[in-house]
């Protein structure tokens, strides 16, 4: 992979830069929808799926 096809990669996804509007409704309709059809984890269960994992 050439340096302007890692720098086209690392522009078109980038987690930590804000959220529009826009995209924060995007993803909380999706959460949503998850949530509707049961897809969903409660939070003490996630965490200690982690913990198992990464043995904290």
């Amino acid at each position: 992979m050439s340096d302007m096809e890692l720098k086209l990669r690392k522009e078109m996804y980038n987690p930590y830069k804000p959220l529009t509007r826009e995209e924060v409704i995007e993803q909380l309709a999706i959460a949503k929808k998850h949530a509707d059809e049961g897809r969903v984890m409660e939070g003490h269960r996630a965490s200690a799926n982690i913990r198992e994992k990464y043995g904290f």
